[in-house]
């Protein structure tokens, strides 16, 4: 069995994209006197000039500071900068000066999204939401809660100051196997869609080299020139429907089997996320985050300052985003540490086994995977494994063996008696009496009838 999962840059949004000033987040224009000043701020903002954007908008401030059209519009160029705490106050400052403005609250999220501060973030973008339930953002912004919300049941209590191995592990413990080293990676020609630009090749072969500069010893890679083979694939794509959401920019779904990872597929949108622009500094950030999880690190960190967090940096402005200190020690952990097994891994295990007809590796990987989850379904793979190795031994010529396999099926069936116990009972049966121990055989039928 195999599991096909989607990873969101996954469980994110990107918050270039939900700090929407576009249609939506630019408050309409103020009064007539000001609308010069006040066209011009939008003007250098949609050209990205974003600094002088902001002394636009504090000359507007100092004319009226009561403005809470220009405090939202001031603190959305604010967390551009990554100037969070000056964002917030404004912020703050525009949603008492109206508390029915909905952009207001939708940016103080963001704002506060920038600060690592979740829960003040929530109750933000909530106030957002309960103005505008159909809002141009609410798809966007229910589906990052709905994503938080995951996050915080998988690893709510990682307090980790070095690493988040806690948050990852919580999702998955399978990192890719040494069996599959050097990973194999095909990374599609772009040069022909539009909106790709030439470095973006680099810096997709960059954030390969920077993950493996991070745990050079376990986890090694090569590009490969045809996706036939890879373990790794990288598309360039236009359409948005490819991703689980536009303003995510990346998507990256994968497989894992017995031994670990096994194969994963990077999706790269070639898209502005209106109203700003997709620049070289933005997917230096998004292919770093999706190589991550093709890499194995399934989950997210809880902190903003990590590549791994559930989104990007609001700031447009400073150096390129660079793998932190924790991302590092994470995926060195990931590769290095005894991390423990996960039940699904094992269970996987043991249906690759029992393709292989390899019944005794089967039966011992689906026993420790139950002793560690309540699930279902490597009991009854279990069932499955001792009935077939019976079955084989009995076709073999063995016909001392079988009996322990028939009696541990019927042990784990007694716990829940579902549709494969009376299959059981009946071939245990017809197998007592092919050794001619007709009354053994009417004993199980009756006592199990």
């Amino acid at each position: 069995m195999q599991f096909k999962r989607t990873s969101h840059s996954l469980f994110g949004l990107l918050a270039s994209s939900l700090i929407a000033i576009s249609s939506a987040a630019i408050a309409a224009n103020p009064e007539p006197s000001r609308t010069e000043l006040f066209n011009e701020a939008l003007e250098l903002i949609n050209s990205g000039k974003t600094l002088e954007a902001a002394d636009k908008y504090a000359a507007l401030l100092q004319q009226d500071p009561e403005d809470y059209s220009i405090e939202t519009n001031y603190g959305y160029v604010l967390t551009l900068l990554g100037k969070n705490v000056d964002a917030i106050m404004h912020l703050e400052h525009a949603t008492q000066l109206n508390p029915k403005y909905d952009l207001a609250w939708l940016n103080l999220g963001i704002a506060y999204q920038g600060t690592g501060d979740k829960q003040k973030s929530r109750k933000s973008f909530e106030e957002y939401l309960k103005l505008a339930p159909k809002g141009e953002e609410s798809d966007r912004i229910r589906a990052h809660l709905k994503i938080e919300n995951d996050e915080n049941t998988f690893a709510g209590g990682d307090t980790s100051t070095t690493d988040y191995v806690q948050s990852i592990t919580a999702r998955s413990r399978s990192p890719w196997p040494s069996e599959r080293m050097p990973i194999k990676v095909f990374i599609a020609d772009g040069s022909k869609m539009e909106g790709y630009k030439p470095e973006y090749l680099d810096l997709a072969q960059q954030a390969f080299a920077d993950w493996h500069n991070a745990a050079p010893a376990e986890l090694s890679y090569k590009f490969v020139d045809t996706p036939s083979g890879a373990d790794i694939t990288v598309a360039w794509i236009r359409d948005k429907a490819q991703i689980v959401s536009i303003s995510e920019g990346g998507d990256t779904t994968y497989l894992q089997d017995g031994l670990g990872m096994k194969s994963a597929e990077i999706k790269l949108l070639l898209l502005d996320p209106a109203p700003q622009k997709l620049t070289p500094r933005l997917m230096r950030w998004i292919t770093l985050h999706e190589v991550g999880h093709a890499f194995g690190l399934l989950g997210h960190s809880p902190s903003p300052t990590d590549i791994m967090y559930t989104v990007a940096p609001q700031t447009v402005v400073g150096s390129m985003p660079e793998l932190s200190a924790r991302d590092k020690v994470t995926i060195s952990k990931f590769y290095t540490a005894d991390i423990g097994t996960d039940w699904l891994a094992l269970n996987d295990a043991g249906v690759d086994a029992a393709k292989r007809k390899d019944y005794t590796t089967a039966l011992k990987k689906y026993a420790e995977a139950m002793t560690l989850t309540s699930s279902d379904v490597p009991r009854k793979n279990a069932v499955r494994s001792h009935y077939a190795f019976a079955i084989q031994l009995i076709q073999g010529g063995d016909m001392k063996s079988p009996e322990q396999h028939f009696k541990s099926a019927l042990t784990l069936e007694h716990q829940k008696r579902d549709e494969n116990f009376p299959i059981l009972v009946e071939a245990y049966a017809r197998y007592l009496r092919m050794l001619n121990r007709n009354a053994e055989a009417s004993a199980i039928e009756k006592e199990n009838h």
